[in-house]
């Protein structure tokens, strides 16, 4: 809610913090959320390592689309597509 500001006021800051929350409780939607995070800049400075990282630790624990992002992530900036 707050990263999109639906029904209140957007804060990208306070989403993030929200998703760390969540992820530090190994909420595999929170991996997820806070990956995004890093890899886009919301609410913090991007970081496609640690975008990896949650990636990943979501995707062990199952969450599917973790898995599309980290092949996405992996075929457009670190291989060879053309």
């Amino acid at each position: 809610m707050y990263e999109y500001g639906r029904g209140l006021e957007k804060d990208e800051n306070k989403a993030f913090d929200l998703y760390k929350q969540a992820a530090a409780f190994n909420d595999d939607t929170g991996l997820f959320n806070l990956a995004r995070c890093y890899e886009d800049g919301i609410g913090c400075d991007k970081n496609i390592i640690n975008a990896i990282e949650y990636f990943q630790k979501s995707c062990d624990i199952g969450h599917v689309l973790s898995a599309f992002e980290l092949g996405r992530i992996y075929h457009y900036k670190y291989g060879n597509s053309k």
